[in-house]
């Protein structure tokens, strides 16, 4: 087939990027071809043509200014976007016109205008495996938005690798093509790009110039692991924009001291963020925020809680304020709801990718952020001092950055100077005639021949205009001998002669470059405000937006805490003290109309309840609920209770609810065992457990067992506090055993006729767990409740064992057969069909054999 040179150059680049759809510039269009047009036709619901009719190529393309339409679409079904365009001016090219890739967009580093608003950060990852020691990952993480890259060390243990990526929202990553294992684990979870490997100085090279310094120790970069991780997360975003995001400037090296590890299954388990099961979310519920940046601060608070008491007790006391003061509650919400994303804003002016229209987004934004910094009162000082600033600087840098938008940008800037103005001409003369040139052009012409007219005397001279002499000056020939010597005779006709003067050439040259000089001259300096926000002011933005994002955090705390009616927790860390008087689970409570609260306490003297009761009756609900109140006081918001005292937890664990993991070839119960084992791992005697029905998916006395087991080793080893909800009432033995263990019980009113679920929480235990009044609610057929009673009877009937021992002892009690559901007393016949099955060959065992066997047993059993 004979290909055109530009589709030569298109493939030709396609071959570059296989793993991209290419989109490529021709015109005004992006196009493309193949196996790409097809994905994208389909995708994007576009017309698939062909490019010639003998050997037809498949071709499906849109608008360029459709670019911000069309792309979200395609990244949103899972597709890496190349984007080529032309790299030199079609009209004076020479041959065929240069096209390179600009930049390829993923997920996590899309910058259209969807990209503003509500949603939580897309993070990107470098892995790199440390040399020395192998049993460590290195990894440095950002969102292309931000300014800081975070550095985290992990170790090199798959399950606590992937736990930690699922958990902190990973989006993609970068890994060095040599480490094939650590490719194959995380390619599962995340898409991952393979690096070339470069030497320790490219690496040192490309971060000392993004950060502008002369030394990596100054950076705290102090060996070579951390140099390459650092370096080839830089890489890697170089390759995907062409640049480095030029507001990345800090360096954080993350550790455990301010913020507690939510594992992906407590997020999970505790429907904290928004997730695929689709139920109502802790996040959903408490939003009260009102600006992206304090959405997402909201968000990353839920999935790493605070430890450090200062930081919170900084929260809560700013909620506090609002509280007591609802005019300056008001006040900020009132500025808050004009606010954009002012961090993702000063994100695209890094890439250098912002419009003039999210410019002037940008410059409202900052007005009303100023109004608001105008009203912090005497209280947000500390708040302020945190950010290692205070009320005037804000004031201050935020009036710099409006006057200089203000100075380059006219109020109604467009986003395309073809389509309006954009630069304020009245402080641009160059600007300003250009424009007057480009829009008076008519008038101005006019003005002149007037001009000419008054001066000469010549009333019947007119102007016009042709293709070929472009404008003219006409007039009669009896007058034409009245015209000074600059007049240029161009044509003469039979009435009539036409004049050209060097005057009026200039001014049609400059008319007919006017808009072409215009649009160029806009862009250039535009460019210049950019460059300038870029050097001076991308710090001081970054401050903007998170004081924005803490004030809006706060000011949401404030609003749902008077929603709901919250209080300010009190937090310790002198007792190891879980106190909730009147405690309501804040989910659960917006979705239904009463709601019964409950207390508990927890400390050195009770730190493991078990928890029994029916089905229904609460238990769950109870045990989630103190969960979420630790969470939400230890991200600095108040509580749904009458009183709360919380000691700080270094870790929270949630192993609720019954799923498997049918891609790892994990069972229910082989799931939960692998999560009460992370839990034996990790939890501290400060931190809080609550757990489920831990020990179903096996045989009953199996599961009370391991049940029992577990239990023993989080009370005697771990320490830590402990809400266990249980139908194995054998656990409830465990209180006459070990003096920190409390049963407690839902209480439950029956009569006669009638059971009523009180869903309150009591010291005690419950009877029995009503589960076939359970299913006589859900209406099983008569037959199966009757038949169930009887069994259930008939087993209340056995002298069932119990689990005894003495508290001096660890270990388990000796294991109990367990018993038959139906009652069969021994007999001779019995003992036949032990003996029979006894005999059995079942590897020598034939079908016609194993039916005779059968028949006999059937048989026998037909005597008992």
């Amino acid at each position: 087939m004979q290909l055109t040179p530009s589709m030569q150059q298109y493939i030709q680049i396609k071959k570059a990027y296989q793993d991209c759809i290419l989109l490529f510039q021709m015109g005004d269009f992006f196009e493309t071809f193949f196996e790409d047009a097809k994905t994208v036709s389909k995708v994007l619901n576009i017309v698939l043509t062909s490019r010639e009719k003998d050997n037809p190529i498949p071709m499906a393309g849109f608008p360029m200014k459709a670019l911000d339409q069309y792309l979200p679409k395609l990244i949103n079904a899972g597709f890496k976007v190349a984007i080529a365009k032309q790299i030199e001016d079609s009209s004076s090219a020479k041959g065929l016109v240069k096209r390179k890739v600009t930049e390829i967009v993923t997920k996590a580093t899309l910058t259209t205008n969807g990209q503003l608003g509500k949603q939580s950060a897309q993070y990107i990852a470098s892995f790199y495996r440390d040399n020395k020691a192998q049993n460590l990952i290195f990894m440095a993480l950002t969102d292309i938005f931000s300014g800081t890259i975070n550095i985290y060390t992990l170790p090199a243990n798959s399950q606590m690798l992937i736990d930690f990526i699922r958990s902190q929202g990973i989006t993609e990553g970068t890994i060095l093509s040599k480490d094939r294992d650590l490719i194959k684990l995380i390619h599962n979870e995340i898409p991952i790009w393979p690096a070339a490997p470069h030497t320790s100085e490219h690496y040192k090279n490309i971060i000392l110039k993004q950060f502008n310094s002369n030394n990596l120790m100054s950076l705290g970069i102090e060996n070579e692991t951390l140099t390459k991780a650092v370096g080839l997360l830089l890489d890697y975003l170089k390759y995907l924009k062409g640049n480095i995001p030029k507001q990345i400037g800090e360096i954080k090296f993350n550790t455990d001291e301010t913020r507690m590890y939510l594992d992906s299954i407590t997020i999970r388990n505790l429907d904290l963020l928004p997730n695929s099961k689709n139920q109502p979310t802790l996040l959903e519920i408490i939003d009260q925020t009102l600006t992206p940046m304090g959405y997402r601060l909201l968000y990353e608070s839920i999935r790493r809680p605070l430890i450090d008491i200062h930081a919170i007790n900084l929260r809560l006391n700013s909620i506090d304020t609002l509280i007591q003061n609802q005019n300056l509650q008001e006040k900020f919400s009132n500025q808050l709801k004009n606010i954009s994303d002012i961090e993702r804003l000063t994100g695209l002016i890094g890439l250098g990718k912002i419009s003039p229209k999210q410019t002037l987004m940008l410059k409202n934004s900052l007005t009303a952020s100023h109004e608001i910094f105008n009203s912090l009162p005497k209280e947000f000082n500390s708040v302020l001092k945190e950010f290692n600033t205070n009320k005037e600087q804000l004031i201050k840098i935020s009036e710099q950055i409006i006057s200089l938008i203000s100075f380059y940008l006219r109020d109604d800037a467009s986003n395309d100077p073809s389509a309006g103005p954009i630069i304020n001409e009245e402080n641009f003369n160059d600007i300003k005639e250009l424009r007057n040139l480009a829009n008076n052009a008519k008038h101005i012409i006019e003005d002149m021949l007037n001009d000419i007219k008054n001066k000469y005397n010549l009333e019947k001279l007119r102007l016009g205009m042709n293709k070929i002499y472009g404008y003219y000056l006409e007039i009669p020939k009896t007058q034409s001998n009245k015209l000074p010597a600059e007049f240029i005779r161009k044509q003469t006709l039979v009435n009539t002669e036409r004049f050209i003067t060097p005057e009026l050439k200039e001014l049609e040259d400059k008319i007919e470059t006017a808009q072409l000089q215009l649009f160029t001259l806009e862009q250039q300096y535009f460019n210049e405000l950019i460059i300038k926000l870029q050097k001076s002011h991308l710090k001081n933005l970054q401050l903007i937006y998170t004081v924005i994002a803490f004030i809006d955090f706060v000011t949401s705390g404030s609003l749902w805490a008077k929603k709901v009616t919250a209080i300010k927790p009190v937090l310790t860390t002198n007792y190891k003290h879980t106190i909730v008087k009147q405690g309501r689970h804040p989910v659960v409570e917006s979705h239904v109309d009463q709601f019964i609260p409950n207390s508990i306490e927890l400390n050195d003297d009770t730190r493991f309840v078990v928890l029994t009761g029916p089905n229904m009756g609460g238990k769950s609900t109870f045990i989630r609920q103190i969960a979420l109140i630790q969470i939400l006081a230890q991200i600095g918001y108040f509580v749904p209770a009458e009183k709360a005292i919380l000691s700080i937890k270094d870790r929270i664990f949630a192993r609720v609810g019954a799923s498997d993991n049918i891609a790892e070839q994990m069972s229910t119960f082989m799931v939960e065992m692998s999560e009460i084992s992370n839990i034996i791992k990790n939890a501290t005697e400060d931190s809080l457990i609550i757990l489920d029905e831990v020990g179903r998916g096996t045989s009953a006395w199996e599961g009370i067992s391991l049940a029992y087991a577990i239990s023993e080793y989080l009370i005697t080893t771990i320490k830590a506090h402990t809400l266990f909800a249980t139908h194995y009432f054998e656990l409830t033995e465990l209180e006459k055993i070990y003096p920190t263990v409390k049963n407690f019980k839902v209480d439950v009113f029956e009569d006669n006729q009638n059971v009523i679920f009180l869903h309150t929480v009591s010291q005690g235990t419950a009877q029995k767990s009503y589960g076939i009044h359970i299913a006589k609610m859900v209406n099983l057929p008569e037959k199966i409740l009757k038949r169930a009673e009887e069994v259930l009877a008939n087993l209340n009937q056995r002298n069932l064992p119990t689990i005894n021992k003495s508290p001096q002892k660890t270990e388990l009690p000796p294991p109990v057969k367990q018993p038959s559901l139906i009652q069969v007393e021994p007999s001779q016949n019995v003992n036949k069909i032990i003996k029979k099955l006894e005999k059995i060959d079942i590897n020598n065992l034939t079908p016609l054999k194993a039916l005779e066997i059968l028949n006999e047993l059937k048989t026998i059993l037909s005597k008992i």
